[in-house]
């Protein structure tokens, strides 16, 4: 599946879109092609092709775009970070988020969870609770889904994680709460992903025996 939407991204004439009349739809034309050099990016490291990756980080840092400049800066961070995380190099993930700016336009960032920085704002949940920082995980990982809808795809699966972080740290009735909303939200999901639920009912059912 990775694999096809690489093929869509490469195919993707940026040149060719029509100017956005509704900016809360979609992000300005003028930033979609280091969106499009982005997600070749992004896509490309999660396929294991770093130095595609690299190459593809290296053009959005370095061209030249007329809405972009500030863009790229934020988003190339995230690529890189993406990178050492997948190779175990926790630390250094942490280091680049953590120095990334953000500095996308409000209606750019409502539009698109490229400029909302989603993957990269889960990413950071992640690293912050793997070196030891969990509570600074929880608030990451609870402002996923705030600043727009496109993040709904997270909102799920960052709800079972608070749950598991919650249950770590000894919080049982935070961590049933995030379980609980986690099925109801995971009910109908697909088969492949059924155990996952299973696993969060079963921890469900024991935190309330609990209590």
């Amino acid at each position: 599946m990775l694999e096809e939407r690489l093929g869509e991204v490469e195919n993707w004439d940026v040149e060719s879109l029509p100017t956005s009349t509704t900016a809360l739809l979609m992000p300005p034309v003028e930033v979609q092609p280091a969106i499009r050099l982005y997600l070749l990016a992004a896509l490309s490291a999660r396929l294991g092709r770093d130095s595609a990756a690299l190459t593809y980080a290296d053009n959005l840092e370095h061209a030249e775009w007329t809405v972009g400049g500030d863009l790229s800066a934020t988003l190339v961070p995230g690529v890189r970070a993406a990178l050492a995380a997948a190779h175990g190099e926790v630390e250094e993930a942490l280091r680049l988020l953590e120095a990334a700016p953000f500095k996308g336009h409000y209606e750019e960032v409502y539009s698109s969870p490229v400029i909302s920085m989603a993957a990269e704002r889960y990413l950071m949940a992640e690293l912050l609770d793997a070196v030891g920082r969990s509570r600074d995980a929880l608030s990451w990982f609870a402002s996923l889904g705030d600043l727009q809808a496109y993040e709904i795809a997270y909102v799920a699966p960052t709800h079972l994680r608070r749950a598991q972080i919650h249950e770590r740290l000894g919080e049982p009735e935070e961590a049933a709460e995030h379980y609980a909303r986690f099925v109801e939200l995971w009910q109908d999901c697909d088969p492949e992903l059924r155990p996952i639920v299973e696993e969060a009912e079963r921890r469900l059912a024991q935190l309330r025996e609990r209590t």
